[in-house]
């Protein structure tokens, strides 16, 4: 079995202007909250859905060599969306617990050229599905805006599958494999602020930080043409296990629903 641990870093600069921006964000809340009077009240319900770190990437790269070693260029397109029905219940005037669906789906395509031709292409896609729990904060709410904090904290399992090919100059590896049994664990830390359209609907805006760890094995088929004439001259089975720890900067946003403890 092969294992190959994977970690996804932030430059001191990417992580020095994301939390200037969060605590800008932060700061302008509290003033908000400073002029705020309470709208909620303990025994109402809050229910509604999330769609958070939400994601479309889309890039090239080219890379060059000082050595006699041919330039070639890169190109990836990624795709990833958390949705996340919650339901509530408030305990005090402002503060809400409850539990939350979490459902997650991740693309990613990555195609590798050289002189206009593909001789590398990797897919990986990915769906998870799990439950949630989750702390908010509210401070109040100034004229129809109602600043919060939250915490979440998922654990999902899920599938996976990946396919791609490799060329060289003596032969043509194709290969696919699927995983069964991932899983994800994330722990989430954000602000923001619900919109109030009337006295029980809101539309949540929010953005923070967010830890992700996932695990997965996969059953990997790898056949092997050696001479390029179309026929497979051998075939390969393998079980990598790929764990990835990742920190990263998240937004998202939702509409919830408040209804009284009568209701």
């Amino acid at each position: 079995m092969q294992t190959r641990i994977e970690k996804l870093h932030l430059s001191g600069y990417q992580i020095a202007y994301m939390y200037r921006n969060l605590t800008c964000f932060i700061v302008t809340i509290t003033l908000l909250a400073t002029a705020s009077h309470a709208q909620f009240s303990k025994g109402m319900k809050m229910s509604g859905v999330t769609l958070g770190n939400a994601f479309f990437k889309s890039g090239s790269y080219d890379y060059t060599f000082p050595q006699a070693t041919a330039p070639y260029s890169s190109k990836t397109n990624s795709l990833g969306l958390t949705l996340a029905p919650n339901l509530g219940w408030f305990i005090s005037n402002n503060t809400v617990i409850g539990a939350r669906l979490a459902l997650g789906y991740y693309y990613d395509k990555n195609l590798d050229m050289e002189n206009g031709v593909t001789f590398r292409k990797k897919i990986d896609k990915n769906f998870n599905a799990g439950l949630g729990v989750f702390l908010r904060n509210y401070f109040g709410s100034f004229s129809n805006l109602a600043p919060f904090a939250q915490f979440n904290m998922d654990g999902r399992i899920g599938s996976s599958h990946t396919e791609g090919f490799n060329y060289s100059t003596n032969f043509k590896e194709t290969f696919s494999g699927k995983s069964s049994g991932d899983f994800t664990f994330d722990l989430g830390l954000s602000v923001g602020v619900t919109k109030m359209l009337n006295s029980n609907v809101g539309i949540d805006i929010f953005a923070g930080y967010l830890f992700d760890h996932s695990k997965n094995t996969f059953k990997t088929t790898t056949w092997r043409d050696v001479d390029i004439d179309g026929s497979i001259d051998e075939t390969d089975y393998e079980n990598p296990t790929t764990k990835s720890t990742n920190h990263g900067f998240m937004i998202g946003a939702g509409f919830q629903i408040f209804l009284s403890k009568n209701k």
